[in-house]
């Protein structure tokens, strides 16, 4: 039996005497990564083995390629903290009052952390401590959307929420006035838990109609 091995391209006559012939082939393997990076090596090639038919003095052409070379690529990425952002809050409410014509804005938190109910009032604060931003909006602006005032309510000492399980701040009819000039029959605003980590949480966005 004889053997002829082939590790580049080109063309194979098929000698006198030969109907068949049997083929081994080893496929190259793939390159391997950086270990500068923790990248691990590449995987191996595939092998296969077959028993082919051939005419004498015919002519067969072998291509023979290359296996994968280690080609280490750096790619930059930004920590937006996404997963650590406060879960924006629900079931945003917004009232008009009378005289005085301020807005109230109440909503209720969510959390990060289990979500169990267990003492029938309120969810795990997931937080160091319980603030929100209220950006209130100029939908009629110039651009518009654009953020007119921001007010800051804190779950602390001396904060405006009247129980646990609903927030609310009021954007008093002076402020409406020194904020565009008149009292509002429409309100625009989105509201942010805040993180001592990341700072604003998802946005709530709503509108209120007096």
């Amino acid at each position: 039996m004889t053997v002829e091995t082939f590790d580049s391209s080109t063309s194979w006559t098929v000698p006198a005497g030969v109907t068949s012939v049997d083929v081994e082939c080893w496929g190259g393997g793939a390159g391997g990564g950086a270990s500068s990076n923790g990248e691990g090596g590449g995987g191996g090639g595939a092998y296969s083995k077959s028993t082919l038919s051939v005419t004498p003095s015919d002519s067969h052409q072998i291509n023979i390629g290359a296996g994968g070379s280690a080609a280490a690529t750096t790619k930059s990425l930004t920590f937006q903290g996404r997963s650590q952002m406060p879960y924006a809050p629900v079931h945003l409410t917004g009232t008009r009052g009378t005289a005085p014509q301020h807005w109230t804005v109440a909503w209720v938190r969510r959390t990060r952390l289990g979500g169990a109910w267990k003492d029938g009032l309120d969810v795990p604060l997931g937080e160091e401590r319980e603030t929100y931003e209220v950006d209130i909006l100029d939908t009629l602006g110039s651009p518009p959307g654009a953020v007119v005032r921001t007010i800051t309510e804190s779950a602390s000492p001396g904060g405006s929420f009247v129980t646990p399980a609903s927030r609310q701040v009021r954007y008093s009819a002076s402020d409406q006035i020194a904020d565009f000039g008149a009292v509002q029959a429409t309100l625009s605003l989105q509201v942010y838990q805040i993180s001592a980590t990341v700072g604003r949480g998802v946005p709530a966005a709503a509108g209120f109609a007096a």
